[in-house]
């Protein structure tokens, strides 16, 4: 009986080990050359869809395709690509905005987008409920000047934005709306922000 307990705590304690293995972070990089899908753990380094805990590093000039909600601690734009969320919702913990192209419906508790590259928000939503840092110009629109799918950037009550260099919101078509219901600061740059070709609705903090 005693052999048997033993034999049962070693497999019980294996068992511990993989789970806890299997939700170790990991850096998940994108390696296909081409567009893809998310979902494919093939088109990632190492071969695995990221999770919950991963990083997801993104910095190819090809679309990914989101078709079910994902989630990831963080979620790196680095090159010219798009993120194409045309299903569901992509949440990541953090946001880094360095370049390329947002699409569909992404969710981000923080982060920060700046870089220098281009950034565009056309047909799709971009929610910040944390800490932001914002550095960069982005532009919001649509995808052409008879569309309706406009770029929305929307702050929510528990989101704090801080707005650290002199950026421009462009227009891109039709421009689109930003939303801010928590904290909006200039705390950067010597001179003013600008929104082109869009509407700003305020029911939060502006300190400029």
């Amino acid at each position: 009986m005693k052999t048997r307990f033993i034999g049962l705590l070693v497999v019980g304690l294996l068992g511990l080990a993989s789970d806890a293995d299997r939700l170790q972070a990991a850096t998940l990089t994108w390696t296909n050359n081409t567009s893809g899908s998310w979902h494919e753990p093939g088109n990632w380094s190492p071969n695995q869809v990221p999770g919950a805990a991963d990083v997801a590093v993104f910095n190819r000039n090809v679309t990914v395709t989101v078709n079910e909600n994902v989630s990831v601690a963080e979620l790196q734009c680095l090159g010219s690509g798009t993120i194409n969320v045309s299903t569901g919702v992509l949440t990541a913990a953090t946001l880094t905005w360095n370049g390329g192209w947002l699409r569909g419906t992404i969710h981000c508790g923080g982060g920060s987008i700046s870089g220098g590259n281009s950034k565009y928000l056309v047909g799709g939503t971009l929610v910040n409920a944390g800490g932001l840092t914002w550095a960069d110009t982005i532009s919001l629109g649509t995808d052409g000047y008879s569309a309706t799918n406009y770029g929305v950037f929307s702050n929510l009550v528990s989101g704090v934005i801080n707005v650290t260099a002199n950026v421009n919101v462009n227009g891109y078509y039709n421009g689109g709306f930003i939303y801010n219901a928590g904290t909006l600061n200039k705390s950067g740059g010597t001179g003013a922000a600008n929104f082109y070709n869009g509407v700003f609705y305020n029911s939060g903090n502006v300190a400029i």
